[in-house]
């Protein structure tokens, strides 16, 4: 911005306005790749609870939890001054997130099981010799 050539503190104080612009917003850039970068790390998290959930037979939608989860943040958010609101709508994407990487490191039940013969190996058939007859 340009300030009227005779207000030289205007021009200062757009100045330093600038630098502080420039400033909140390079460290607001920093603070949304360490919300990026916690996110995966819940992802990866949500793929442990994902197995865990498997292992016990357990199904992989909790409403009970999520809600705890959801209602737990929206606590948070009051107790630090935000909208518990926008912040609860935020954690039931989380849960969204989540729940697509517990499905998504599922296996499936129609994938062929790691041990299982291709159906392209060749076959050893029973009483066959080398070469394929007997």
């Amino acid at each position: 911005m340009i300030a009227p050539a005779g207000d030289p503190y205007r021009a200062a104080a757009l100045t330093d306005a600038e630098g502080a612009l420039a400033h909140a917003r390079a460290r607001i850039e920093a603070v949304d790749a360490d919300l990026v970068a916690l996110v995966a790390e819940r992802v990866r998290w949500s793929e442990v609870v994902g197995a865990a959930k498997r292992a016990l037979g357990r199904p992989t939608l909790d409403p009970a939890r999520e809600a705890a989860v959801v209602r737990r943040a929206g606590e948070l958010a009051r107790a630090a001054g935000l909208d518990d609101e926008a912040v609860r709508a935020l954690f039931w994407q989380l849960m969204a997130i989540a729940r697509r990487a517990q499905v998504a490191d599922a296996p499936r039940p129609d994938a062929p099981r790691p041990d299982a013969p291709r159906p392209d190996a060749p076959r050893l058939d029973a009483g066959a010799g080398v070469g394929g007859s007997a």
